[in-house]
């Protein structure tokens, strides 16, 4: 070690060892500064040594990388990438410098190896941000498959036994939270946990045998294009877990307290906002003394219902009057399947040859895809067809328009450039049909195995309702038991035959079913809004897989995480110009009025979109108005609300109500929507509030005949910055609109976003007072627009 640097003593309290355990001097470097005599000591440690890293928290760049041995560690800080270097995902690194030639020699040595915990996303966000490369790493995780790899209490018994004592608070505060705190005294002490623990685990003593099956990493060896790749997809990924919320206010109502059991009885109210298996929470308890704050932990029981135990002072029959969760949400099974695909692939248990991953993710030129010859060789001819389902389809068949058949034409075609179907549907273009459509074609013609997914349950379940309309019985729908039971059964009412249950197709019965029913075409409706990474397990696991349609907009939400400034993070497959290229648009709107059809086709589509020219709104009756509220927003946690805009959008609600006008509320803001349903719930007039207000991500995919929109801000632009979700917002009506805003705002500050430029082009005419309101003037004027 050079002298000089500062240096800490780390003692270990994360576990008991059974021995006095050495105390561990870490030295603390930064990474221009870093020299070979820094490192010079582990060259010489032949026994595992572990390794972890600390991210800064907005950029989610390397922050710290500490080494650790059993008495020596070594703690290297690198700087804060510039702002350039974070939203391009470019870095640059000088191959010759001591510092990168030192580093490189030690993590590429011929002797011993390294362990770490989620070893995947470290390994390569060394390659992608530093340029160095591994040998001989070991994932910790992987020596305990049937275990939570994301759990590590689990993954600590299996490998120390059930009855190793742990200090889990300490642990939580290890692995929870990764991102490196400048302002912390002990930050640099923070990875040192992580690497102390896996260096731990590789030197006990049946280590040898617990990981000598497990394939080491060695991205030393790896082609950098599979390096390029598997990087990009894994730091996207690990972006865009650092996106989720890190505590979350749950909306619930208090049951009651049940002493038998001294447990606090809870019920959701809110689906997004429902508490989730079990979940460490910050509850607020009162009575008529006052009130106090304390920890606890729900569990999540049928449905909505839960259960509260606390950890701190005894709540008693007190009333819980909040609960936060505290911790992001963990991961989906989709993103467990993709962190095991990547961690496959740099272990080499998976091939990078896969035709999927090759053509969409390395073959950047539309010209170089191709797929292998015995996908087309084997294929066999479609059946000739019974005059009568020839009639039944043709009927059908004109039920589409020209743009519609030829999506459909091309999610049946066996040729090799139709293997991967884009199809870009803008609102109310019939998106649902066109899917119906060609499952009914493809049945007749002797297809099998189609999958229809989706990014949403509501979207499976529309998909489904459009098969029933036109008589196709012959489906399953698999729905997420989590999605139904005690939230969305009256969805489900019309087609319940056709369900099944998640908790009825486990592991097991999906092995036998895709054996016997192999998957060959995979059709994915509201693709723009699902990240491309996400496919990489699915096209793995089901090899069988011979066509992918993918269905979409990017021109409405896009995946979460993703800006409309960088589409390149996190992209869809909307957003890959090699396969963009061959997309299929669908050019004709049936839901909105014409004018307002018309108007977004100009700002949003390059005036490509038609609309229906025999809409039962013609231009003589104005579908769009604006009301004008003088009224300032404020902030709710970390929302807005805006009270006006809240008492305005329930006076228009029960206009509409009291003239059996079906309507539904949207707002860009949780606050705002919870502040109307509040206020909706506990009206006088009887107001109908279950399943009437959203917020814009819940409500793409769906329509309503009226729409009320409450935009909240009146100074700063805010969520309207982004044209996809705005585009969302203002196309969901089918007869008629009432934007509730400020019009100095949309004249001002907001005049350049879309609903400024709409605002603008239906004129002054489009705009009702609070007093027109109050008089009952729903309507406004009904004039042809010019």
């Amino acid at each position: 070690m050079t002298d000089g640097r500062p240096t800490l003593i780390f003692n270990q309290a994360l576990i008991e060892t059974g021995k006095d355990d050495v105390e561990c001097k870490v030295t603390v470097v930064p990474y221009k500064e870093l020299k070979y005599e820094d490192l010079a000591i582990f060259f010489d440690i032949v026994t595992p040594l572990g390794l972890s890293a600390a991210y800064w928290k907005e950029s989610i760049a390397l922050a710290a990388l500490a080494i650790v041995g059993a008495e020596h560690g070594l703690v290297i800080e690198f700087p804060q990438p510039n702002r350039r270097a974070q939203a391009e995902g470019t870095f640059t690194y000088d191959l010759d410098s001591e510092e990168y030639q030192s580093l490189a020699s030690l993590l590429n040595r011929d002797v011993g190896e390294f362990f770490a915990f989620d070893l995947a996303p470290l390994a390569m966000v060394l390659h992608k941000e530093q340029g160095l490369l591994l040998k001989n790493a070991v994932d910790v995780q992987s020596a305990f498959p049937k275990e939570n790899r994301y759990s590590i209490t689990a993954i600590l018994k299996a490998a120390l036994g059930d009855d190793v004592k742990m200090y889990e608070l300490q642990l939580a505060r290890a692995f929870n939270d990764v991102t490196h705190d400048p302002e912390s005294r002990t930050a640099a002490l923070e990875p040192v946990k992580r690497a102390w623990l896996a260096h731990h685990l590789g030197s006990i003593d049946d280590a040898v045998m617990t990981y000598s099956d497990i394939k080491r990493i060695n991205t030393f060896d790896m082609n950098d294009g599979l390096l390029e790749v598997i990087g990009k997809i894994t730091i996207d990924s690990q972006r865009l877990d650092r996106k989720k919320p890190e505590k979350g206010n749950r909306d619930f109502e208090y049951r009651g307290y049940d002493s038998r059991n001294d447990e606090r009885e809870l019920s959701s109210n809110v689906f997004k906002s429902r508490f989730r298996m079990t979940e460490q929470v910050r509850v607020i308890v009162e009575d008529e003394k006052g009130s106090f704050a304390t920890r606890g932990r729900v569990d999540a029981g049928y449905g909505r219902l839960a259960t509260f135990n606390d950890d701190g002072p005894n709540t008693g029959n007190r009333k819980i009057t909040s609960v936060i969760g505290i911790g992001r949400d963990p991961p989906t099974a989709a993103e467990m399947a993709r962190d095991r695909s990547l961690l496959r692939l740099l272990q080499g248990l998976e091939s990078p040859d896969n035709p999927w991953l090759q053509n969409i993710w390395f073959n950047r030129d539309a010209d170089a895809i191709s797929w292998p010859d015995e996908w087309f060789t084997n294929a066999t001819k479609y059946p000739v067809l019974s005059p009568e389902v020839t009639e039944g389809l043709a009927q059908g068949a004109k039920q589409l328009n020209p743009s519609q058949q030829i999506a459909v034409n091309a999610m049946l075609s066996k040729n090799s450039r139709n293997v991967i179907t884009i199809i870009q549907g803008p609102p109310g273009t019939g998106k649902t049909s066109v899917i119906a459509f060609f499952v009914q074609m493809a049945v007749a013609l002797g297809k099998t195995g189609i999958w229809l997914v989706a990014q949403s349950n509501v979207a499976v379940k529309n998909i489904a309702e459009k098969l029933s309309k036109v008589h196709f019985h012959d489906y399953r729908l698999l729905v997420s038991e989590d999605f139904i039971a005690g939230w969305h059964e009256h969805l489900y009412s019309d087609i319940n035959v056709n369900i099944i249950k998640s908790t009825e197709f486990s592991t097991s019965i999906q092995r036998i079913f895709v054996k016997q029913f192999p998957i060959s075409t995979l059709v994915v409706d509201e693709a723009s809004q699902i990240h491309v990474a996400d496919y990489i397990s699915v096209f793995y696991k089901y090899v069988s897989i011979r066509k992918a349609c993918f269905i979409g907009d990017d021109k409405q939400l896009p995946p979460f995480g993703q800006e409309d400034t960088n589409p390149d993070a996190l992209p869809s497959i909307f957003e890959f110009d090699h396969l963009r290229g061959h997309a299929y648009f669908l050019n004709t709107q049936y839901r909105m009025p014409p004018q307002i059809g018309e108007l977004i086709s100009e700002a949003v589509y390059d005036r490509c979109l038609n609309s229906n020219p025999h809409h039962c709104i013609s231009n003589q009756i104005m579908a769009c108005h604006f009301v004008d509220v003088a009224s300032s927003e404020k902030r709710k946690d970390d929302s807005f609300m805006n009270e006006g805009e809240r008492d305005i959008v329930l006076k228009i609600a029960k206009y509409l109500q009291d003239n059996e006008l079906s309507y539904k509320i949207i707002s860009p803001y949780d606050a705002q929507r919870n502040a109307i349903e509040t206020k909706m719930k506990n009206s006088p007039e009887g107001l109908k509030w279950e399943n009437t207000c959203f917020n814009v991500d819940s409500f793409q995919g769906n329509e309503e005949d009226y729409i009320i929109v409450s935009l909240v801000r009146s100074r700063e632009i805010g969520f309207l910055k982004s044209l996809r979700r705005t585009n969302v917002m203002l196309t969901r009506f089918k007869k008629g609109m009432f934007v509730v805003s400020s019009k100095k705002f949309l004249s001002g500050t907001g005049r350049e976003c879309l609903v400024g430029e709409i605002a603008a082009k239906v004129g002054s005419g489009a705009w009702l007072s609070v007093d027109d309101v109050g008089k009952g003037k729903f309507f406004g004027p009904r004039k042809e627009l010019k």
